[in-house]
C-alpha cells in the first residue's frame, strides 16, 4: 500500500545498490563496508567504497549509467513532498527482466532501466533522462 497523495518508483537493473538515504540499503543488500587502518597509536577510518560485480560489457555499461543517475536522483529527493513515498525496486535477474511477459513490462509498461516513475500517472523518466537534474526535480515536484 502506498501512502500519501503521490508516490515515486525507481526501477533499476539487478545488482544496483541505489537506495534513498532515508530508506537504507535495498532489500537483500548489505550496507557499504567501513574499513579502518589500525596504527600503533590510533585508528584512521578509510573512505567506504562500493563494489559492483558485473558480467560482460552490456552489464558494465548499465552499471556505469546507473551510478551516474544515483547522485542526481538523491538530490532530486530533496524536493519530494512529505506526503509522498519513494519506492526503490529492482526488476529481477536478467532472464526475468528480458522476458517480454514479466510483470514490470506488462503491468507498468516499463521498457528500460533505470526508470523513474510517478506511479498512477503517465509521468516517467527513462535511462539517460534520469541523469538530468531538472527533469528529476520536475518529476518530484509536479502534482
Amino acid at each position: 500500500m502506498l501512502l500519501g497523495s503521490c508516490s515515486h518508483l525507481v526501477l533499476s537493473p539487478p545488482g544496483s545498490r541505489f537506495a534513498p538515504p532515508h530508506v537504507g540499503p535495498a532489500s537483500g543488500q548489505h550496507p557499504k563496508p567501513s574499513r579502518t587502518i589500525l596504527g600503533s597509536q590510533s585508528a584512521f577510518p578509510m573512505a567506504p567504497y562500493e563494489e559492483v560485480s558485473v558480467s560482460g560489457f552490456e552489464d558494465f555499461t548499465r552499471a556505469v549509467e546507473q551510478h551516474k543517475a544515483e547522485p542526481v536522483v538523491r538530490e532530486g529527493l530533496k524536493h519530494i513532498s512529505e506526503a509522498c513515498v519513494f519506492i526503490y525496486c529492482q526488476v529481477g535477474e536478467k532472464p526475468y527482466w528480458k522476458d517480454p511477459n514479466n510483470d514490470f513490462r506488462t503491468n507498468l509498461k516499463i521498457t528500460a532501466v533505470p526508470t523513474l516513475l510517478k506511479y498512477g500517472t503517465p509521468q516517467k523518466l527513462v535511462e539517460s533522462e534520469c541523469l538530468q537534474a531538472n527533469l528529476v526535480e520536475m518529476l518530484f515536484t509536479e502534482d
